[in-house]
């Protein structure tokens, strides 16, 4: 019972010291806790004060938001600035950010993760070198699921290739690792 007391209480301890995070053009980057978006503003409380004052910031200066549950929010720019160099850094982290998210929104990949899982619980020797293979190699670009906006930018592309190659790495370790026991509760029932 002692466990299960000392369990719940670090969950909701580590819940507790969860912050998000301001990013703004300027690279600073501010611990808060986001309490409203508005039309052209954003309100937060600074994490280091929860107490103390409501803080408003104006949209136009925040690049992102990254929030605590590790989502994240690139605002539209609009930059006041006229150097070119820094525009372009910042475009390009913007590009990376919502190439990035729209992977994890649209890439599925439940074929390869269901072959490399299934070889695995027929045949371990079999299975593991095929879902190696199977996971080193990028998707294949007809089943990535690239926005229609998007499908002509060889940067945005390159961002979301990145991505979605790691999730289908991912799903296929999980897969493959489901596959295992299974292949060993199969041969148990086997033999014994």
């Amino acid at each position: 019972m002692k466990k299960t007391y000392f369990i719940l209480l670090l969950f909701l301890s580590s819940s507790l010291f969860a912050q998000d995070y301001i990013i703004l053009h300027s690279g600073q980057e501010i611990k808060a806790r986001i309490l409203d978006f508005h039309q052209s503003t954003v309100s937060y409380r600074n994490f280091d004060d929860m107490a103390g004052k409501i803080v408003i910031i104006e949209k136009k200066d925040i690049l992102l938001i990254k929030y605590q549950d590790g989502s994240t929010v690139v605002m539209k720019n609009s930059f006041s600035n006229s150097d070119t160099t820094e525009k372009k850094t910042f475009l390009k982290t913007d590009l990376e950010a919502i190439a990035i998210k729209d992977a994890k929104e649209n890439y599925t990949t439940a074929l390869p993760a269901i072959e490399s899982g299934c070889c695995t619980a027929a045949c371990i020797p079999i299975g593991l070198p095929t879902a190696t293979i199977i996971a080193s190699q990028p998707p294949k670009i007809d089943n990535l699921n690239i926005p229609k906006e998007y499908q002509t930018n060889k940067e945005y592309i390159t961002y979301y290739t990145k991505e979605a190659h790691k999730i289908k790495r991912k799903k296929i370790l999980i897969s493959t690792a489901i596959g295992i026991p299974v292949n060993i509760i199969i041969i148990w029932f086997i033999y014994f």
